[in-house]
């Protein structure tokens, strides 16, 4: 099995074994052999695994961390040397859905997405390392429909852009920093039909 490639990492796996409580085993990574990726499931020692794989940094810290349920890969964690929060997904059966959230080193949180059956939907919202809004845009079965909006540091927008199952499909806007707007295009079905330029 494959984890993430890193220089002079220590590896380690943790594998927690349900039943009647939780039972935590650690061995080293000439051991990792025991576990077998077969396409979407995974295995160890020949049945589907339920636990946890662990990589470590050299300092002790978790590096990465990939959660199975019954073979299949269930969450992904990935950390910062300084053991905060880099990445977290979700997945259901191997499949992406729940909660995507990425993090800058300082904790700040970087990007919020939701999937729900393997394609994005809702609100997605990327952030400067500042914490202020970078871009906000809608998702509906895997597609941008709605208005996608970026916006300057100082919080004034950049850009308007509407969308409608994935395709431009309305009015685009763009502004410079002081809020002024420097243009306008009118989009239907991905073409241009309008512009003040």
């Amino acid at each position: 099995m494959k984890l993430k490639n890193g220089v002079n990492l220590i590896l380690s796996l943790s594998v927690m074994l349900f039943s009647c409580g939780e039972t935590n085993i650690t061995w080293e990574s000439e051991d990792a052999s025991l576990l077998e990726d077969r396409g979407n499931l995974v295995y160890y020692k020949g049945e589907v695994f339920t636990g946890a794989v662990i990589q470590y940094f050299e300092n002790g810290k978790i590096e990465q961390k990939n959660h199975y349920k019954k073979g299949y890969l269930d969450r992904f964690e990935l950390y910062y040397e300084n053991g905060r929060l880099d990445y977290l997904a979700e997945y259901n059966e191997g499949v992406p859905s729940g909660t995507w959230e990425a993090y800058y080193e300082n904790g700040q949180l970087e990007s919020k997405k939701k999937f729900i059956d393997g394609k994005l939907e809702g609100k997605v919202e990327h952030y400067y390392e500042s914490g202020e809004i970078m871009s906000s845009e809608i998702y509906l079965n895997g597609k941008l429909d709605g208005q996608k909006r970026t916006f300057y540091t100082n919080g004034k927008i950049i850009s308007l852009q509407t969308y409608r199952n994935g395709t431009l499909n309305g009015i685009y806007e763009k502004y410079d920093k002081a809020g002024d707007k420097l243009q306008s295009i009118v989009y239907k079905n991905g073409k241009e039909i309008v512009s003040d330029n």
